[in-house]
């Protein structure tokens, strides 16, 4: 590690569905095409659960202590990727991202616990409110009518269910950039019960 990483505690998205993913992607690529987009690669797909910031080896030592209980107070959970949606919103967004259906609410009090658990590390206490999505592609040149297309494309082209998402563990995943780009690298694991 160096000497500040940038991690978080997430869910990394499934490999078994890589493909899958991969084959929306194309489909998009096709749909957008003369959109500057970047895509994320399916190795480095997420569900950030609490964005922790850039820490010391030091402090991420420390997360455990505080994370480990809170985790384990919650059972396994089952999610199904259901299509597609744009954010910050839907009609204008900046990102296009797959969206899940299942143990939402639960997710969602996890999510809230950690979030308060971390405030001595991050100093701040999250207001918005919790989407669990995983990001797939990001305009990497904004304007109002690459935002229009962006956001047109998954009401035109639905995507459907794309497979199951069980949640077994959160990580706290460290985004390390490399010679192949940016690659996440799990420090911890916590079991939900």
């Amino acid at each position: 590690m160096n000497e500040l990483n940038r991690v978080f505690l997430g869910v990394r998205a499934p490999q078994g569905l890589a493909q899958t993913i991969e084959g929306v992607q194309t489909l998009y690529k096709r749909k957008l095409m003369g959109e500057q987009m970047r895509w994320d690669h399916p190795a480095t797909m997420a569900l950030t659960l609490v964005s922790l910031g850039d820490l010391s080896v030091g402090t991420i030592q420390g997360i455990p202590t505080m994370v480990e209980g809170v985790v384990a107070r919650f059972p396994k959970m089952n999610f199904v990727f259901e299509g597609l949606t744009g954010l910050p919103n839907p009609v204008q967004p900046r990102h296009l991202e797959l969206t899940m259906r299942g143990d939402v609410e639960q997710l969602t009090q996890l999510q809230k616990l950690l979030t308060g658990a971390v405030v001595p590390i991050t100093g701040v206490v999250e207001t918005r409110p919790f989407v669990p999505t995983i990001p797939i592609g990001r305009l990497s040149k904004e304007s109002e009518a690459s935002r229009v297309n962006l956001g047109r494309a998954p009401r035109t082209n639905p995507v459907g269910e794309l497979g199951a998402f069980p949640i077994e563990s959160v990580e706290l995943l460290q985004a390390a950039v490399g010679d192949m780009g940016i690659k996440l690298q799990p420090i911890y694991s916590f079991p939900l019960s």
